[in-house]
């Protein structure tokens, strides 16, 4: 019986990962080495982003970024979830 597993990338290992900027970026673009992304880098691939013009992996990058303590003063940052908008106030 054939194989039925597709052919997909296998994650990188720690030791193989790259380390590189240029290489996460690419990685990313292909939807993956999200988990290469650090507190130490994730500034230069915000500017790598912007220089190759990838909006989206910008955006994301800022989000992590900002959920990652990097919050700007005045958000909300990353405090316990609440009960939600509706939940705290439906009319019972």
């Amino acid at each position: 019986m054939a194989d039925l597993q597709p052919d997909l990338p296998v994650a990188a290992t720690p030791a193989d990962a790259p380390t590189d900027p240029d290489s996460i970026l690419r990685l990313l673009k292909r939807g993956l080495g999200h988990e290469l992304v650090t507190e130490d880098n994730v500034g230069e691939l915000i500017q790598l982003a912007v220089q190759h013009g990838h909006p989206l992996i910008e955006q994301e990058l800022r989000e992590w970024h900002t959920g990652c303590g990097g919050a700007a003063a005045g958000s909300p940052g990353t405090g316990a979830p609440n009960g939600g908008f509706n939940r705290n106030n439906a009319k019972r």
